[in-house]
This record gives structure tokens, sequence and C-alpha cells, in this order.
């Protein structure tokens, strides 16, 4: 019987998103398939998010010219006989990719977002351009503007949608909605890449055309949380609420009546899968890989990333409550069908062991 194939996955971030929950979806059904699969981190953020056959290595990640972290990431490569290096960020690109080329190993990026990189910027430019061996994404919209910007070549990139594994059951999530008024939720970092500003000038249009019998609640917590709030305040929005942190995204989720996602760069967002798992239609950007996976006023409402577009979606939402709620459903139906975990693994593994 052959040896598994052995993996090591690194993640320097500090905060949860996405990209770390595909990680640990990731590492975690490797594992269950038999892979050897090990992690290296940096916080305590994914603590008891792993399965059990899954090793753990806490490094430094202080910088792309970390010593430590390079004589710590050698030692456990060499002593594991690390087969493949899958860096998920930024800085662990550089990092893995210089280590992969010493000890001749394939590294494959992971990219969950688009990216540009301006032609002045040659060291962002090399790294994307000659250490990977592949580049995994999640959207073919990142592939072709990897391919236009002359970042890598199409034989280079794995295009592989995320894959989720929902169970029916939720933790139920309190929501007073005495007034029964509709509902829309959001969640995400409050940063700009999530668009949040742009909502909220959309509230305001509604605002100053007396259109307010709706409530949006924003789940998240981030580095332009001030800034919201003082823009509700100066412009005397009572009809939102930025509810801080939650970990139930999707009861959260299930006690609205629609989703609002208005980000302004995404590859195809946790979000959107979440709130169809809870049965609930979306309102999105036409960011990034999101109109791969919406079919527009089928599962979803899809819009331009401007205050106007939004602030009309949101009302074709108010006047078409039953329409939207099968949407929901015709979302939850297409997630069940097209995204399972199951799909995602066989498409990873099958492209995985072609490095190998």
């Amino acid at each position: 019987m052959s040896e598994p194939l052995s993996i090591l996955f690194l993640n320097s971030a500090k905060s949860w998103g996405g990209n770390e929950r595909w990680m640990c979806s990731a590492a975690n059904g490797l594992a269950e398939r038999g892979w050897d699969v090990h992690v290296a981190i940096r916080t305590d953020i994914f603590d008891n998010k792993f399965h059990k056959n899954v090793k753990i290595y806490k490094l430094s990640f202080s910088s792309e010219l970390s010593i430590s972290t390079y004589k710590d990431l050698a030692a456990i490569i060499k002593e594991h006989e690390i087969d493949i290096l899958l860096p998920t960020k930024r800085k662990e690109y550089f990092i893995a990719g210089i280590i992969a080329k010493f000890l001749s190993l394939p590294v494959v990026f992971r990219l969950g977002i688009t990216r540009t990189i301006a032609k002045h910027k040659f060291a962002e430019r090399f790294v994307y351009k000659f250490l990977p061996s592949k580049i995994l994404v999640n959207a073919k919209n990142i592939k072709d503007l990897l391919v236009s910007d002359k970042l890598s070549k199409d034989e280079k990139i794995i295009h592989i949608y995320n894959g989720y594994s929902f169970d029916d059951d939720f933790e139920p999530f309190y929501l007073d909605n005495t007034d029964k008024v509709f509902t829309f939720a959001s969640a995400g970092r409050l940063a700009a890449q999530k668009g949040f500003d742009i909502l909220l000038e959309s509230i305001n249009i509604l605002k100053n055309e007396n259109i307010d019998n709706f409530k949006i609640l924003i789940a998240g917590d981030g580095s332009e949380r001030d800034d919201y709030l003082s823009y509700i305040k100066n412009k005397d929005i009572k009809n939102v609420e930025l509810i801080g942190e939650i970990s139930n995204v999707r009861g959260f989720f299930a006690c609205s009546n629609a989703v609002l996602i208005p980000s302004r760069n995404e590859g195809v967002p946790n979000t959107l899968f979440e709130a169809w798992s809870v049965k609930k239609a979306v309102i999105a950007s036409d960011a990034a890989g999101i109109p791969e996976v919406i079919e527009n006023k089928h599962n979803g409402l899809i819009c331009k990333l401007n205050p106007q577009d939004l602030a009309n979606s949101i009302k074709f939402a108010l006047a078409n409550p039953e329409l939207i709620s099968s949407w929901g459903l015709n979302g939850y139906n297409k997630l069940h069908r097209d995204f399972t975990i199951d799909k995602m693994l066989d498409r990873l593994e099958e492209e995985l062991k072609k490095l190998v």
C-alpha cells in the first residue's frame, strides 16, 4: 500500500475570515480522506477547528524575511517528508515559494479574491509569476484577471469553486422583530472591501425618498466601524444597526428576509452560501465571481456596485417579498446540487496528485 501524500498548509492570519474557513475545510477534508495533513499557523484563531489527525505548528510569520520562520518550516518539511506546500495568504506566498525552490517541492498559492498589482511593483509581480507551481482560485473571474494582467499563465491556474458542508440544523439567533418589518441581514469585516459604505449610502437615498419600512442589521467588526457609526448618526438613519461580531452567521441570516452582499472585491463569498444554506435570497454586487454563481432573478439579484442601483434592488425586494422567498429556496437547491464539500475535495485531490 502506498504512503499517503503529505501536505502543509500555511496561514499567518490574525483574524478569522473566508480564507481561514476555506483552509480548515480543505485541511479537514483531506485528513478525513487519508492525507497526511499539516498546518503552520500564527495565532489561536484556529483553536478547536481542525480534524484530530491534522498536525498543527505555531510559527512567528513576523515577516517575509523571518529567518526563524524559514528554519522552522524547513525542519517541518524535512522531518515529515512534506510533498506539497499550500500557502493561503500573501506573506506566505513568498516564504513558501522560496523554500519550495530550494527544496524542489511543488507549491500551490491559494487566492480567494481578485488581485491586481501595478506594473512597477516588480517584487510582488515576481512572486506570482515565478514562485508558484500552480495558483488555486475559487472564481473564473480571478483566473481571467491573473492571465490578462500577465501575472500567470492559463495552464498554471486551477479553478475550483468553494464547497460547503452544511447540515440543516443551526443555532437559533434572537432577533427582536415585533413590528414584523422586512429585514435584511449582512455580515463581514467592516472594511472597504466589503462595501458597507456603499450600502449605507443606498439606505440614505431611500431615506430621502421616504422609504424606511425595513431594517438592516450588519454583523461584523473592523477598521471602518467608527466611520460607519458616524455616517449613520450624521444622516440620522434609524433603520440600520451594527450588531458587532457574531459566531452564528447562519442563525442570524435565518432570521432575515434576505441577505445583502455589497462587496467591492470577492471571489465567491462565504456569506452567499451561508445565506442559501438557510434558504435566503441574496442581493449582491457584480464583484468578481459572484455573477458566476448567482442566476440573476432566480436565486438572487445582482446589482451594479453603486448606491443608486443597490437602493433600487432593495426597493425591488420590498415590493416582491414572495418572489424573494422563492429565490432563497432556489439558492438552497443550487447549493446542495453544485457546491458540496465532496465536489470541492474531489477536484482538489485530483489537481494536487498531478503535482507529485
